[in-house]
């Protein structure tokens, strides 16, 4: 590889022009030029008159002959490249041992970096022309996707090498942002699988990108072929220098994102930070003083049992007299202290467990009671409804405690008023929130004609809406789901199933 010629300048105004020539930290839009061969054939014209389409504005395109085989000298295409400030360049030609060949050329500094020779499949070409639809409008970003194991490749060969020239080709200027009413087209390219020495073809297409409603936030798309239609055979490749390459994919240090410490960025894009603190000294922590956690008198006779043996040794010793009695507190050490067991630091689901465990007895309640003369009683037992004593330790242990028990329990009343009288007081004082939770709830439901006459409700009439409703049991129940059989309501249950 020739070293770079360095030109000093003589005067200020050859050294503004070499400056702008020079490398920019911000480069301009990469022009594409078209050039074509002494012989070219009228599929080519065709094929590199859509292309300039597509590359508009960022895009010229000559008409003049040339002479140039790129492969053997690409001097002219570089006089070409400085002349009209272009980094990309097709090449056209058309000749009986390569027939209807695309070159497509990138260049650095003015010097050919690299070549990928590419040659059309004249029998599956079609124009912009030949599809009657609305086209792109000149001078959007397209949506450009490749698929295919040989664009995946791991190892660098001549389809990879294809997928990084046509990138750059039709991916237009670099911006920061992309208006999404701005996504109209899209360029796909595919290649087949390869089946044994035969190199697998290129498939070409561009598709309109139509949104419609939906009926949601985001829009139904829809894809429509707008064309060309192009396949490509794999041709001759030139691959760049390691150098040039090298110096090619080097970045300015102005670009460079200073990377700022204990701040990252995950799969989706979203900034995360990490957040180091020091070793905190929990032994002065004051903590809510709460029943649950008071030590009892065994357990502090325990721990007084430590320091039996401090009598004896001490027994000749006679402390000095300051004139006044003072007692002499005693601290008992930290390991004499009941360990206590870390119940919200296990999974949800394991506490589920152990709330079953301990506060789900009995699993049925009945809220039935008779009086000495065989009728219900008008109050219920207070011990069954009490709520157990693992509910008042913290607020947290409470509300999941509370969930588990009216949402688990089975609770048995009577339909008579004198029954609903002794359970709706009790209904109201456990709340909304503790009332939605209930899930399983029998009420007896067989009323005798004394009692309908008893109640003013005729026979025929006799429904659990009609003896209930007066206590607004709807109100505070809610709409509940029952399961009939004859005359009985066997089975209510309230809330979500």
């Amino acid at each position: 590889m020739l070293p770079i010629r360095q030109i000093k300048p003589k005067n200020a105004r050859t050294k503004r022009y070499l400056d702008n020539k020079s490398p920019q930290t911000t480069e301009n839009p990469r022009t594409t030029l078209f050039l074509r061969y002494t012989t070219s054939s009228e599929l080519l014209h065709l094929v590199t008159s859509d292309l300039h389409a597509l590359k508009r504005p960022l895009a010229i395109k000559f008409t003049k002959k040339n002479d140039i085989h790129p492969f053997e000298d690409a001097s002219s295409l570089e006089f070409f490249s400085e002349k009209n400030d272009a980094s990309l360049m097709v090449y056209a030609s058309h000749s009986k041992k390569r027939p209807h060949c695309l070159t497509l050329v990138r260049f650095f500094g003015f010097k050919v970096l690299d070549m990928v020779e590419l040659g059309v499949v004249p029998e599956t070409v079609r124009t912009l022309q030949q599809f009657k639809n609305k086209k792109a409008t000149v001078g959007l970003k397209p949506l450009i996707s490749f698929s295919g194991s040989a664009f995946e490749s791991p190892v660098a060969s001549s389809y990879t090498l294809a997928k990084s020239v046509l990138t750059d080709l039709f991916k237009g200027p670099d911006v920061g942002n992309v208006d999404v009413e701005g996504l109209q087209y899209m360029i796909h390219f595919s290649v087949d699988e390869e089946e044994g020495e035969v190199k697998p073809v290129i498939h070409m297409r561009c598709y309109l990108l139509k949104t419609k409603k939906s009926g949601t936030s985001l829009p139904k798309v829809e894809v429509e072929e707008m064309g060309p239609r192009i396949d490509f055979r794999m041709g001759r490749v030139k691959e760049a220098e390691p150098e040039m390459w090298k110096e090619a994919m080097r970045k300015p240090k102005g670009q460079e994102v200073k990377a700022k410490k204990n701040v990252d960025t995950d799969l989706i894009g979203d900034k995360v930070g990490r957040i180091h603190l020091g070793k905190q000294d929990l032994s002065g922590l004051q903590t809510r003083k709460m029943k649950g956690l008071k030590r009892s008198r065994d357990v502090a006779d325990e721990g007084n049992a430590a320091f039996a043996g401090a009598d004896e040794d001490f027994a000749g010793f006679v402390p000095e007299s300051t004139g006044a009695d003072k007692r002499v507190r005693v601290e008992e050490p930290t390991s004499a202290l009941p360990q206590m067991f870390p119940l919200l630091e296990l999974p949800p689901e394991l506490r589920n467990r152990v709330y079953e465990f301990a506060v789900l007895s009995p699993h049925v309640v009945n809220l039935k009671l008779w009086d000495t003369n065989g009728r219900y009683a008008p109050w219920i037992d207070q011990s069954l409804v009490a709520q157990a004593p693992l509910t008042k330790t913290c607020r947290q242990i409470r509300a999941e405690a509370l969930a588990i028990i009216f949402s688990s329990t089975v609770f048995l009343m009577g339909h008579y008023l004198a029954n609903w009288a002794a359970v709706k007081p009790w209904l109201v004082a456990i709340g909304r929130e503790n009332r939605a939770r209930l899930r399983q709830v029998y009420i007896e439901h067989e009323l005798d004609a004394d009692e309908c006459c008893y109640h003013g409700i005729a026979g025929e009439d006799v429904r659990l809406e009609g003896v209930l409703a007066r206590d607004d049991v709807k109100a505070l129940l809610g709409e509940s789901r029952e399961r009939r059989m004859g005359g009985k309501v066997l089975h209510m249950t309230f809330g979500q199933d």
